[in-house]
């Protein structure tokens, strides 16, 4: 997973103690109602607009609160765009990718959804990060 177009922001990551990959976009689906091009978790995204009362197409469209925040980055070599990816580390941790720092409430829902969609699939919370991202250019002494 390659995210170097992704030059600033912030990282939102989970550290489970499953292996990321078997849930990752269906648990940022359930977190943030935010899809990557693939579509996996569709259901997740559904039963997060249920949960905020966002029923309708314009709603969800216009009224989730993530939907200017996350940013879509490239997954693989063929440019299959997506809100997550698993983050590597020693710990098993799924990533969600922001344009800029989520104000505090929106840290406070995607940390009580993500615990309710781990409980649901018997999956245990280590622990929330927010990283930020920075790109900068250091002078060389020549």
């Amino acid at each position: 997973m390659s995210f170097m177009d992704f030059d600033d922001g912030y990282i939102f990551v989970v550290d489970t103690n499953r292996y990321a990959g078997n849930f990752e976009r269906e648990m940022c689906a359930f977190m943030t109602g935010i899809l990557g091009a693939s579509g996996v978790g569709a259901g997740e995204a559904a039963k997060f607009f249920e949960d905020l009362g966002l029923t309708s197409k314009e709603d969800q469209t216009l009224n989730n609160p993530f939907a200017d925040l996350v940013v879509q980055i490239p997954r693989d070599s063929e440019c299959c765009y997506s809100p997550c990816c698993v983050w590597s580390n020693e710990i098993h941790s799924i990533a969600i990718f922001f344009r800029e720092r989520p104000p505090g409430e929106l840290l406070a829902i995607m940390k009580e959804r993500a615990r309710q969609f781990c409980k649901g699939n018997r999956i245990v919370i280590h622990g929330f990060r927010l990283l930020k991202k920075q790109s900068m250019y250091v002078e060389e002494i020549m």
